[in-house]
């Protein structure tokens, strides 16, 4: 008999599929922060390691409405990234894009604890200069359309003298015009005023060419705004 031939060798495996693609953390969160409305249980899944806390900033920053500003905060609220920067940027962004607040957004849960983070954040004087003044500012630019932040003002008042000593002119300029444009008692204006009007003077004399003339024209006019409120604003 002629000799038995080899089997036939086996066709190789095809090639495995391609993978599919995987939309990294970053971009997921930034689709948020541009408006585009997503899934939260997703947009929690898919948060983890990959970003830092400079990019949660660039994420608030970026954002087009209110919506979308509290949908990112509450992405990362209750994450240990969150901090006192975040809670500054979201408040200031807040009062930028203050004319997209709705009925919705007022009762958010993410507002409340953006509002419990800064309170407590206020209290524990974990603010710096930079920080408060942009949060004051905000405070007072969103007084109208979120109302109830004005209770944070007593807290705010503390903390800012606590922190004028690393106050630059613009920051003080920018407080100083906040307490002419927003409805603070006058108790709180004849605390918290004279304490900018020394810081202000100590710059002057140190630095006085720090100050742009936007800065002293704005305290020129909420000098006069507040001069029947409370206690002059300057030597």
């Amino acid at each position: 008999l002629p000799p038995s031939l080899p089997p036939p060798p086996l066709p190789p495996p095809p090639p495995p599929p391609p993978p599919l693609p995987v939309e990294s953390p970053l971009a997921f969160c930034g689709s948020v922060a541009s408006g585009r409305q997503l899934p939260r249980v997703g947009l929690k899944s898919q948060k983890g390691a990959a970003i830092s806390p400079r990019e949660i900033t660039s994420l608030i920053k970026e954002c087009e409405s209110a919506g979308a500003v509290l949908d990112t905060v509450g992405s990362f609220v209750d994450s240990q990234l969150f901090n006192y920067v975040h809670v500054s940027a979201a408040f200031s962004k807040l009062a930028k894009v203050k004319d997209t607040i709705d009925q919705h957004d007022r009762e958010s849960a993410s507002l409340a604890k953006l509002v419990d983070q800064l309170r407590t954040l206020l209290r524990r004087r974990a603010l710096d200069a930079q920080g408060a003044a942009n949060v004051f500012w905000a405070i007072a630019t969103l007084q109208r359309e979120l109302p109830d932040l004005l209770s944070l003002i007593p807290d705010l008042v503390a903390m800012i003298e606590h922190a004028a000593a690393g106050l630059v002119p613009q920051q003080a300029s920018n407080i100083i015009e906040a307490c002419a444009s927003c409805r603070i008692a006058d108790q709180h204006l004849q605390k918290l005023l004279p304490t900018l009007a020394g810081r202000v003077c100590e710059l002057l004399y140190l630095r006085p060419d720090d100050f742009a003339p936007r800065d002293i024209s704005n305290m020129i006019w909420a000098s006069g705004t507040l001069q029947a409120r409370a206690a002059p604003v300057g030597p």
